[in-house]
């Protein structure tokens, strides 16, 4: 044992001894201190309690009221959204309720004494409009007598014997038996109510039956027209001779014409006077409703439809509020 003692620590020291390469040992002092050890790590972190949070209704964040890690009660508003649109819907619709409740208020009332007054203008306007148009009627017939009248008398008449009279016979030779029987029985039929149409047409005022005497008058135009086409027809297929010259027939077709424009200016402007004077008495009877209408006030059915209306307003105004 002693023997291989020696030699381990022989070997020792030869190892020693035979090696070159030796570190020296570090050496620290002992002290007390703490052991930190840093992790770096990547991960999510999980609430130990979670509250989802919505609004009622989408829109613009205007304000937030807390910070992350602020504690919070019920009740507490944590964000707050823009309001702006709401509260210009809400004063528009605040405007709507006074509108209507003004509309209601006057319902209730009333016409004022004011807006009667208007009214009665234009009742009285339409009356001055009535009679002018009443007037231009019987201004109108009596201007319509008067061309047909020339149209006959100074016109026609240059081609007949005894015109005005039941023998009034055609003065010049026409190769048409019917056309010259239907002319004279024209002659005759136009000679009668010419009569008549004189006396009446003298009469005639603005206060008078205009409805027969337009009626009328529009009858005896036609019959002196369709007479007068003929006329100017029979000028045309005149043929100059020793009895008939051309300047004659010339001037007779002239004359033909003339009567033909008058009477047709006649028709129109009796067409025209009528239709003024009927469009008179519907602005009257329109304005005259309308006044009446003002005077016995609004129907409770129509009070009723505007109550309901302001309702229906507020009701928007409640809406809005609660947006709000």
């Amino acid at each position: 044992m002693l023997i291989m003692a020696m030699l381990v620590i022989a070997g020792g020291m030869w190892y020693t001894l035979g090696k070159t390469d030796v570190k020296p040992y570090e050496y620290a002092v002992a002290s007390k201190g703490n052991v930190v050890q840093e992790v770096s790590v990547t991960g999510r972190v999980v609430p130990a309690e979670e509250v989802a949070l919505a609004f009622e209704q989408g829109g613009r964040i205007q304000g937030v009221s807390v910070s992350v890690g602020d504690k919070v009660e019920r009740g507490d508003v944590l964000l707050s959204l823009s309001a702006d649109d709401t509260r210009a819907q809400l004063a528009q619709a605040q405007a709507t309720v006074a509108a209507e409740e003004a509309k209601l208020a006057e319902l209730k009332n009333g016409a004022r004494r004011e807006e009667l007054s208007i009214y009665e203008a234009k009742v009285a306007s339409a009356e001055t409009a009535l009679y002018e148009a009443q007037k231009g009627v019987a201004d109108n017939v009596r201007d319509a007598y008067t061309k047909s009248d020339d149209a006959i008398h100074n016109k026609a008449d240059q081609l007949f014997n005894d015109p005005r009279t039941r023998n009034a016979k055609l003065d010049v030779f026409v190769n048409d038996d019917q056309l010259r029987i239907d002319v004279e029985k024209q002659r005759v039929i136009i000679e009668g109510f010419l009569d008549e149409w004189r006396t009446s047409s003298d009469r005639l005022l603005p206060s008078s039956d205009l409805e027969s005497s337009v009626s009328d008058a529009k009858t005896k135009l036609t019959t002196i027209r369709t007479f007068l086409d003929d006329m100017a027809y029979i000028t045309t297929i005149l043929t100059p001779s020793t009895d008939l010259s051309a300047t004659t027939i010339t001037g007779w077709k002239t004359d033909i014409t003339t009567g033909r424009t008058s009477v047709n200016t006649a028709v129109s402007l009796v067409s025209a006077a009528e239709e003024k004077w009927r469009a008179a008495l519907s602005a009257l009877d329109v304005a005259e409703a309308d006044l009446a209408y003002k005077r016995s006030g609004s129907p409770e059915e129509q009070i009723a439809a505007q109550k309901a209306r302001v309702d229906q307003m507020k009701a928007n105004v409640s809406m809005y509020l609660a947006e709000l």
